[in-house]
């Protein structure tokens, strides 16, 4: 069957972070799914030639040509490949004929506002339709939780290359650095897009992005402290001392960067939420992306948050230390083609003639210590989960143990390069 032709593509044609297991975590109705292609057929080959659609539009209709797997990444939306390929050819290997990605809610939502599934859509369906930027093309969005138990959509399928290792492995370095090189031409397209034309008007408030987000990481912190309180059995008096210590520095690094607020360079574009590599897919064999995914944290806000994110893999542990998290901390770089975290502002300014470079630099610093604020919230996050019993996988245990490291870090960074404030200024500010 489709199968071994299939397993043959998540391991030889794409990279790791595209493979797919047979097993789907969270299996869906295929009854239901395949009627809603069925019923959904027009928009889901809309793109097809006339020949093509002809020889696959009779294939939606009947179960067994519809094969589903679910990506192994990752997801905080669960998000399958559906493949619609005919019945096996004579040497039993099924032809496909057309593949597409689904990405669904969770069928459990613990907070309404977190998997942002719409407005992903809405950003998809804008920046497909109006710019170069390279996206998925979204087909169809299902508002009905009847369907498959929640909302989801369907997109094109972007075959190609997924790093999940940022030093992206089996690359030469001359690839690598214009695989670099690329990401950040994207990344500055994206900053560039007049968000206003595109239909994306109203996407998000547009000034104070960074102020916003601390005053809410805070208080996220806070709530999450208080749980993580009420839900430890302490067997000594210094987990105790550590965890309210936890919480002091998190207050205090709020503290410190909510002053710099005021005076940041405050700028409004689209911004992707979380652009790192392994939200990008890359051609199959050329050093270029072809698609930038994961888009759920997408809004109307301050580009350097997304330039500092793609950053943090510089201080982060490399994926082979198995923590949890994949960065280039420690690696030479002299020989990978990876540019330096100099040249990775460079090549980002090169692009966006508009910025004042000066300012970008020296207000570097401070976005890459609010970027690192903000894992210290998430990675609490994760602390609390475990100590409520939603999450025990062993992961997470070895990411929320990076939490202490991370304050330092983040500290460290706002000690290194300060905003350029006043001093007085910088640490008498209160929230």
């Amino acid at each position: 069957g489709n199968n071994s032709n299939q397993k043959q593509s998540a391991t030889t044609f794409t990279a790791d972070g595209q493979a797919t297991s047979k097993q789907t975590r969270q299996p869906l109705n295929k009854h239901n799914l395949v009627e809603f292609l069925v019923f959904h057929k027009d928009e889901l080959l809309a793109s097809c030639t006339t020949g093509e659609r002809r020889r696959i539009s009779t294939l939606f209709g009947v179960p067994d040509n519809v094969t589903i797997r679910q990506f192994g990444f990752g997801q905080s939306n669960p998000t399958y490949l559906l493949t619609i390929s005919s019945s096996p050819t004579i040497d039993g290997v099924d032809e496909v004929a057309k593949q597409y990605v689904l990405r669904k809610k969770p069928n459990k939502i613990a907070h309404k506002s977190a998997h942002a599934l719409h407005r992903e859509f809405r950003v998809l369906t804008a920046l497909a339709s109006n710019t170069t930027i390279p996206v998925p093309k979204p087909y169809i969005y299902c508002r009905d939780g009847s369907v498959l138990g929640s909302e989801f959509y369907i997109m094109e399928y972007v075959r190609g290359r997924i790093f999940v290792d940022p030093s992206m492995p089996d690359m030469s370095p001359s690839d690598r650095r214009q695989a670099y090189q690329d990401a950040l031409h994207v990344l500055a397209k994206i900053h560039s897009v007049d968000y206003k034309t595109i239909g994306l008007d109203g996407y998000g408030k547009t000034r104070q992005y960074v102020a916003r987000q601390v005053r809410n990481l805070l208080a996220v912190s806070q709530k999450q402290a208080e749980i993580i309180r009420k839900n430890s059995k302490p067997r000594d008096a210094d987990q105790i001392d550590d965890r309210d210590q936890t919480a002091r520095s998190i207050a205090s690094l709020s503290e410190k960067l909510h002053g710099a607020t005021k005076h940041c360079p405050d700028s409004t574009s689209l911004i992707h939420g979380d652009y790192k590599i392994d939200n990008l897919i890359f051609h199959p064999t050329l050093p270029k992306v072809i698609a930038v995914i994961d888009w759920e944290l997408s809004t109307l806000g301050d580009p350097l948050c997304d330039l500092a994110n793609l950053c943090m893999m510089f201080y982060m542990p490399s994926i082979k230390q198995n923590l949890g998290v994949a960065g280039i901390a420690g690696l030479n770089l002299a020989d990978t083609g990876i540019p330096s975290e100099e040249s990775i502002i460079d090549l980002y300014a090169k692009h966006r003639p508009s910025i004042d470079q000066e300012v970008l630099r020296a207000w570097y610093g401070f976005y890459l210590s609010f970027l690192f604020f903000k894992n210290c919230v998430i990675v609490q996050g994760v602390e609390q989960r475990l100590k409520t019993g939603n999450n025990s996988s062993a992961m997470a245990a070895k990411v929320s143990s990076l939490l202490p490291t991370m304050i330092v870090l983040t500290d460290d960074i706002l000690r290194s390069r300060p905003p350029p404030l006043d001093v007085n200024e910088f640490t008498l500010s209160r929230l």
